[in-house]
């Protein structure tokens, strides 16, 4: 279950303004227009996205949807337009439901040095700079920000919060996903400026110049290690970037291959705890982490209970998508997803899964952040219901029990925005009833320090010293 790189935003008026980016050139719809246009969205939205009201009320969310469209009284242009309808995305309560801008859209914004230079450490209200990306700015490491342009940072959190998709009601993703993309979250869905006012909680003023966004922090600069495994005080350490399979290319690894080496040398290390690290593991291919959670169950198993699909979707599985994908079934009043066509090796682990030959019988860790995510959040959960593994850290930013994902179609719309619609409902084979709406919750949390941001051993430090004591 990948996830699509969609994450932008919506609208906030400002008391003032600093020099703007021209986004003039960028053409205006009649209100009438885009109203309608979203009205059709949704519509399909509700026939074929089966996580529509996975986490929603139907009447509530229809009329929070119909409120919100309502407010569109004058033109407006493909940013503004993502602005004011990126809250009801966010909404569904799906990470993989994406709406983004054009690359026409993104490239004009990128064009101009409209990015904020640092990033952002924030808890309970304060927001502090963690990493400075510009030298020469004269906000410092460490600086805490109270105001930016006027505006007070807890009500700029507010704002992003409500853009940001994750599974459910989670907002640990959300935190975490801001620590390394605050600037581009700002100037997406609160203003464009190439100047901006700086406000320390010492009354401290400063004005500083954006940078352009390819100056910023990228995904490769957060996630770049290959898999490794480190022995630390008799605790194996396995450290998991991404379940993909082609991220694993990238660092000329394959996954099976890699981690039965590890457990080899566990084993003739006589080492009886193991620390899986999937911090900032945002998912890939279902098959690695199915396989993974198999080597620590010594009976059959079941991985997820089923994949649901919309009535819509399922009577346009005709022909060769029904060879290729199988027919899906109607049972108990639902419609469900076929695992045996032709591409039924993505999705067998509805069926019962075989245990490895010779499985682990030491103690599990799993340590976890808000950026665990899609069919890495399905391992975190299969795992803790199972009682295979004790989890650490924070709760996932996928849910616990399952995601909307699988086949991710995308479309662009008549006001340039491009939407990414999941098409599969899946279910996790765990209690019915626990976590509804939230990811896997720690057994121990341990949220990082600040000054662990730019010492990742302290924060391990202390999970390690949790594990010995737990031993």
């Amino acid at each position: 279950m990948k996830i699509k790189n969609a994450l932008l935003v919506s609208f906030f008026l400002c008391s003032f303004c600093y020099s703007q980016t021209n986004l003039s050139d960028l053409p205006k719809q009649h209100p009438d227009t885009i109203k309608n246009e979203m009205q059709e969205l949704f519509i399909e939205l509700r026939k074929k996205h089966p996580g529509f009201y996975r986490y929603n009320q139907k009447e509530e969310f229809d009329a929070y949807i119909d409120s919100t469209l309502s407010m569109i009284q004058s033109p407006m242009n493909e940013l503004e337009v993502l602005r004011k309808v990126r809250p009801i995305i966010s909404r569904i309560g799906c990470l993989h439901t994406g709406i983004r801008l054009s690359e026409e859209t993104k490239n004009n914004l990128n064009s101009s040095p409209n990015v904020l230079p640092f990033l952002l450490y924030y808890d309970q209200g304060n927001a502090f700079v963690w990493k400075s990306i510009d030298t020469t700015c004269p906000i410092k490491l460490g600086d805490k920000i109270v105001k930016i342009n006027g505006k007070e940072i807890d009500e700029i959190y507010d704002v992003l919060l409500n853009h940001i998709p994750m599974d459910g009601k989670n907002t640990t993703g959300k935190y975490k996903l801001l620590e390394y993309t605050f600037p581009i979250w700002y100037r997406n869905s609160i203003e464009i400026a190439e100047k901006y006012e700086i406000e320390l909680d010492n009354g401290k003023k400063y004005v500083i110049n954006g940078l352009k966004e390819e100056h910023t922090l990228q995904y490769s600069d957060i996630v770049n290690e290959p898999l490794s495994l480190n022995i630390i005080d008799s605790i194996a350490l396995i450290k998991i970037p991404s379940f993909s399979k082609s991220y694993l290319q990238s660092k000329n690894q394959k996954f099976e291959k890699t981690i039965r080496s590890y457990m080899n040398t566990i084993e003739a290390q006589k080492v009886t705890n193991i620390l899986f690290d999937l911090r900032g593991n945002t998912g890939g291919s279902d098959s690695n982490p199915a396989w993974l959670s198999s080597l620590f169950f010594e009976e059959k198993f079941r991985y997820w209970d089923r994949i649901e699909i919309t009535e819509a979707f399922a009577k346009e599985i005709t022909g060769l998508n029904r060879t290729f994908y199988g027919k899906p079934t109607y049972e108990n009043g639902k419609w469900l997803w076929s695992d045996k066509g032709l591409a039924s090796k993505e999705f067998k682990f509805t069926r019962e899964q075989k245990p490895s030959k010779k499985s682990f019988n030491g103690t599990v860790y799993i340590l976890t952040d808000g950026l665990c995510l899609s069919s890495c959040s399905d391992f975190v959960a299969i795992m803790q219901s199972n009682k295979k593994a004790k989890i650490i850290g924070e709760e996932t930013g996928g849910g616990y029990q399952g995601n909307t994902s699988g086949l991710i179609p995308s479309e662009q719309l008549n006001s340039g925005l491009i939407i990414d619609v999941p098409l599969l409902l899946y279910f996790n084979r765990v209690a019915k009833n626990k976590n509804l709406g939230r990811g896997t919750i720690p057994d121990i949390k341990l949220k990082p320090a600040f000054d662990a941001l730019n010492d990742d051993k302290i924060y391990l430090n202390k999970v390690i010293e949790i594990i010995k004591r737990d031993y």
